[in-house]
């Protein structure tokens, strides 16, 4: 195990452009997505994305949620969950139960999809605490993990439509988790300790089976 960014203690100001990823401390990183040669972080407990940049060791913030905003370890966290088409970033702000997405290039703007003050029509789409995201390649859809709802949702990124996917065999209880390979998702059954593997064309659900 090699550390490749942060101090081991809790951060206290912002991120600058090129600082040295080993001498910055983090707040709350709560997720990571991993594109070209670019690692992205959710940065929970300061409600930013950040990026490191692989190559050039180097960190810099890369979206803010709301400007300004400070956190301590007991408020004001945020956990996000990042995935990504290809194309644009997403991402879940679990406190404002929103879902985002942003340009990998830096300096450009977050644009809300669903829920979140602002919100056009899609923001009678409600979601609790989303804390998974994962793109599906199966059906060319978001998966979220609606945590607070216990249920599976899937946003159309075209139309911003959000819809639980119905019907499915298995009852969930907080899911956290999501990854997605091929037609196949996987989910963390987080309140129910279990993982389960969802297709992701005909929503069959299948338990893994976990050895100890």
């Amino acid at each position: 195990v090699h550390t490749m960014a942060g101090t081991g203690q809790p951060a206290t100001g912002k991120v600058a452009p090129g600082d040295d990823p080993m001498e910055t401390a983090l707040l709350f990183p709560w997720d990571v997505l991993l594109w070209n040669y670019d690692l992205f972080i959710a940065m929970a407990g300061s409600d930013e994305v950040w990026r490191l940049d692989l190559q050039e060791r180097r960190l810099a913030l890369h979206a803010a949620v709301a400007e300004g905003r400070t956190a301590t370890p007991l408020e004001g966290v945020a956990p996000m969950a990042l995935a990504t088409d290809g194309h644009v970033l997403y991402f879940a702000h679990a406190s404002s139960s929103s879902l985002r997405r942003i340009p990998f290039e830096p300096g450009g703007t977050a644009e809300i999809l669903v829920g979140g003050e602002g919100s056009d029509a899609a923001g009678a789409v409600r979601l609790s605490a989303a804390s998974g995201l994962a793109w599906g390649m199966g059906n060319h859809r978001l998966w979220i993990a609606d945590t607070g709802h216990s249920k599976l949702k899937m946003l159309d990124p075209a139309t911003h439509a959000v819809e639980a996917v119905e019907p499915f065999e298995a009852t969930l209880a907080s899911p956290m988790g999501l990854a997605s390979a091929g037609h196949l998702l996987y989910v963390a059954d987080t309140g129910q300790d279990r993982i389960l593997r969802v297709d992701q064309i005909d929503k069959r659900v299948v338990e893994l089976a976990v050895e100890l």
